[in-house]
């Protein structure tokens, strides 16, 4: 069981470590210069939101429940308990590739892949100059077994408070994967905007024309409204999310709602 645990949180240490290291080389990064990076005079990356994570093996998909305080998190699987600090799981040195990168509704959108021993992920990405969202596709090998994973999860530099003032709409990218009963399915993406009653310290976000990357076979749109706001942070059934940058330049965060998992990414307008 904790073999299982450490692997999936193996994959998350991956991505962070691609956004917290320089730009360049095709790798996204939350520092430097370019898509992807903010002022490295600025504050450092020290928000990270996580969903559960997905386990497809054998036929039968596994959920590991988790909940996080900075680095260290706590996972939840038929019972059992066991705590991880993300800081202490070390990939082996993965070299994490960017491709088809493109500009949606404000924000940067590609492909991330790495590998690192016998882990490794193949998986969307939306990101700014503030944060990245992933679903965080992969795989691994596990005593002989082939085994796919995706553990959604949004990381950047909070802001730590609501909006109080300003322009009160932000847009972007949202990037999942189909939750079956059985396995995990196609990945999808889809535009992303949110509204925020800047009084009533309340947000209405909603995913509209969302496709199969590769069939382009549509989704239903997701919907949340009335979503209330505190400390720079807005939760909901299937929903968590943050603001970031210094004066809330940016928001994402995870969500899992009508067999979607995944992270979104939103640019303030």
């Amino acid at each position: 069981m904790g073999v299982r645990i450490s692997t999936a949180l193996a994959g998350a240490t991956i991505l962070l470590a691609a956004c917290g290291g320089g730009g360049g080389g095709g790798s996204v990064g939350m520092s430097g210069s370019g898509p992807g990076s903010s002022d490295p005079s600025g504050p450092a990356p020290d928000t990270i939101v996580l969903g559960d994570v997905l386990v497809s093996a054998q036929g039968q998909l596994f959920r590991l429940a988790e909940s996080c305080d900075s680095t260290v998190c706590t996972v939840v699987f038929q019972g059992e308990t066991a705590v991880i600090d993300l800081r202490d799981v070390h990939p082996d040195n993965p070299e994490v590739t960017i491709t088809g990168q493109q500009t949606r509704n404000g924000v940067q959108t590609g492909r991330a892949t790495a590998s690192g021993g016998k882990l490794g992920y193949d998986t969307l990405g939306v990101w700014g100059n503030y944060n990245v969202g992933t679903p965080l596709r992969g795989s691994t090998t596990l005593q002989g077994m082939d085994v796919q994973f995706a553990f959604p999860m949004s990381h950047g530099t909070g802001s730590g408070s609501n909006p109080l003032t300003g322009s009160v709409t932000w847009t972007g990218a949202m990037a999942g994967v189909k939750v079956e009963s059985s396995s995990l399915g196609a990945e999808v993406i889809g535009d992303a905007d949110m509204t925020v009653d800047l009084g009533a310290s309340s947000l209405e976000l909603e995913f509209t024309n969302i496709a199969e990357r590769v069939s382009g076979a549509p989704s239903n749109d997701i919907h949340w409204q009335g979503v209330s706001m505190q400390s720079g942070s807005f939760q909901a059934a299937g929903l968590d999310g943050r603001f970031y940058g210094p004066n809330h330049e940016e928001a994402g965060g995870v969500f899992e709602h009508s067999g979607i998992a995944g992270a979104f990414s939103l640019a303030r307008q």
